[in-house]
């Protein structure tokens, strides 16, 4: 089951179900919206907050954005793996990305900060938001969190050529972005919206 960015907090904040962590990682490229004034823009993510959620039976959500606000409210991408344990058999392998509900790796690209506007302290949603799928591309694993495995709390990846897209409108709105990580997740450390 993929949680939306509402259910993920909600999640956090009623069962301390996600945990926090330390790392580091950015993601570089070029993202077009044009209801935001976007077009071939360029855009390099530098990573601050990292979370992971872990699903049932095994798999694992990881969000890493540039900062601890609520995602509504900042940048960021979000990763979905089906099967962390099955992942952590083929560490170093290419893994092809697409928007098929049955991927093994899913990701999720939103740039709220950048297309969306705050007025009074309040969101004020973008008719059309920046929070788009990945299309095509690779991620590969160096590590990965997955208790069934090991003790290991280190999740690291290279994700190259990806190609995130509006799904309603792919020719008009879409991203393509390169990038890497590394994350050391505190298991049981409640996540938290603020630094």
């Amino acid at each position: 089951m993929h949680l939306s960015r509402w259910q993920f907090w909600i999640v956090c904040a009623l069962t301390l179900g996600c945990s926090v962590g330390n790392g580091a990682g950015n993601a570089i490229g070029n993202v077009t919206a044009p209801t935001c004034e976007l077009v071939d823009a360029p855009m390099n993510l530098e990573f601050e907050f990292f979370a992971a959620q872990e699903l049932e039976p095994s798999g694992l959500e990881i969000r890493m954005q540039e900062g601890a606000d609520e995602p509504q409210l900042s940048n960021g991408i979000v990763i979905f793996i089906a099967d962390s344990a099955m992942e952590s058999a083929r560490l170093g392998e290419s893994i092809e990305l697409s928007t098929a509900v049955d991927a093994p790796v899913r990701m999720t690209y939103y740039l709220h900060a950048e297309c969306g506007q705050i007025e009074l302290n309040r969101l004020i949603d973008s008719p059309q938001p920046v929070h788009y799928v990945a299309e095509s591309g690779t991620i590969r694993f160096n590590s990965i969190y997955s208790p069934e495995v090991s003790n290991s709390l280190e999740t690291s990846a290279v994700f190259e050529n990806v190609h995130f897209v509006d799904p309603g409108d792919a020719d008009q709105r879409f991203a393509d972005i390169d990038g890497s990580f590394r994350v050391i997740f505190n298991r049981g450390r409640p996540a938290q919206r603020f630094p």
